[in-house]
């Protein structure tokens, strides 16, 4: 029977049962981490969509152009083939990236 110099001491009747967790499946485990990294990729590129398409919206149509002989860059409209270099007036043909 206990007595006064075994209460609050740890004695191994007087402690309850620890409750353990039971262990997570593995499958479980898989389709859990396998949902997080597919939302992750699917947030991304919504993201990377709605800035496309913001950024998208402000970048112009114009042809880029580099003088031959002043290697000046300068651009003109998207419908000219050959436009005259701003600097020193040598007819250059559209650059091709």
């Amino acid at each position: 029977h206990p007595t006064a110099s075994h209460a609050g001491t740890g004695h191994r009747n007087s402690l309850r049962p620890l409750r353990r967790h039971p262990a997570m499946d593995p499958l479980t485990l898989i389709a859990i981490w396998t949902t997080v990294v597919l939302a992750a990729i699917g947030g991304l590129s919504i993201h990377g969509e709605f800035r496309r398409r913001r950024i998208g919206a402000d970048v112009s149509e114009d042809r880029v152009f580099r003088c031959g002989q002043c290697t000046a860059v300068y651009t003109d409209d998207e419908n000219v083939e050959r436009s005259r270099c701003p600097q020193c007036g040598k007819t250059n043909e559209a650059f091709r990236f």
